[in-house]
């Protein structure tokens, strides 16, 4: 699927602005998502997160390359950083190195893993920030091409990807959309940088999201979630899914009640059910009983949405929430998946509930 496709698909760009951007991109000379984040049309990690989606490569969004270690900067030389536009942010779980690739590939990653000589995670990113950081910490790129040395144990799963091409379809994707990934399942606990100033959204879910990272247990990951989404929507609700029903565990809001009658089939239209059948975030809500059970748990809100959490492929939960408590509140769906995404990196960290 082409980028702008993905955009479109997670609803973060309206189609006149994509279509006009399109148009102007020639002149502009920079790939379609650098240029929607420089011109302030989409939000920096949206992009990320639609390139993971198309690549299947792990996102590395804003907060991961903020925080990222210094000290592997020297892991890969400084020519190979240039010419290959990449960047190292960390150690992995797993004791590799995780590596920010503007063009992520198989070749890549085996290329790396010779000239490092220790394994090699790659992640994506827009160019647009990548670029800025590698010129940053290792001089002017050199636009050279594809890595030289390629040892022969190369898999073809990952192709090579050009996100400056696009195709406007009139009719939907006949897939369903995956639930992107992001570094926070690869890296370690990593500590929130010193910053000055008054609280932001943003610096308030970074701090969630370490919380997540930190949780000792999924009571209390799930938690740190409930209490963000608690400043930030007027309802949420966490379900389990189990046996072919979605069950309230925890959430907040006036008309909940108890988590132990909560109990909607997952089998009949929802916002639920569709997050859950498409494994992605999603504000469309159908018609049915169901529905009118879940917006009446929510407080009949005008603008619902739901993001599945998924562990080890499956999908163990959904986060729904009603309307947000403030009308300025940017990308709430982007805000909402981050913290999806976030607990199903703790689900696999922590094993069983």
């Amino acid at each position: 699927m082409r980028i702008g496709e993905i955009l479109l698909l997670r609803e973060v760009l309206d189609p006149w602005v994509l279509t006009q951007t399109i148009q102007q991109q020639p002149a502009a000379r920079q790939r379609l998502v650098s240029m929607l984040i420089s011109r302030a049309l989409i939000d920096a990690d949206d992009g990320t997160l639609a390139l993971s989606e198309q690549t299947d490569y792990p996102g590395a969004m804003q907060r991961h390359l903020e925080r990222r270690d210094r000290s592997v900067l020297d892991a890969i030389p400084a020519e190979i950083g240039r010419r290959w536009v990449v960047l190292p942010i960390g150690r992995s779980r797993r004791g590799g190195l995780v590596v920010v690739a503007r063009d992520p590939t198989p070749f890549l990653q085996a290329s790396l893993e010779h000239v490092t000589k220790t394994p090699v995670e790659l992640a994506v990113t827009a160019a647009v920030h990548l670029e800025r950081l590698v010129r940053a910490e290792y001089g002017e790129i050199e636009e050279d091409g594809v890595p030289e040395v390629v040892p022969q144990r190369i898999s073809s799963s990952h192709a090579a990807v050009d996100v400056s091409q696009l195709r406007l379809d009139d009719e939907p994707a006949a897939s369903p959309t995956p639930t992107p990934r992001t570094v926070s399942r690869m890296l370690p606990e990593v500590q929130l940088p010193e910053g000055r100033g008054g609280p932001s959204v943003t610096k308030e879910l970074d701090g969630t999201l370490a919380q997540i990272e930190r949780a000792i247990n999924r009571a209390a990951a799930e938690q740190a979630a409930i209490n963000f989404a608690s400043r930030r929507w007027h309802s949420a609700l966490l379900l389990q899914i189990s046996e072919g029903a979605a069950l309230g565990r925890r959430g907040h809001g006036a008309r909940l009640g108890t988590m132990e009658s909560i109990i909607l089939p997952i089998d009949e239209p929802s916002l639920v059910q569709i997050a859950y059948a498409t494994r992605g975030a999603t504000i469309k809500a159908p018609g049915g009983v169901v529905q009118q059970r879940l917006a009446a748990l929510l407080g009949d809100p005008l603008g619902p949405a739901a993001a599945p959490i998924i562990a080890a492929g499956n999908v163990e939960a959904v986060l729904a929430v009603g309307d947000p408590t403030s009308p300025d509140l940017r990308n709430p769906l982007g805000k909402l998946a981050a913290l999806a995404d976030a607990l199903g990196s703790a689900y696999e960290r922590l094993g069983s509930a």
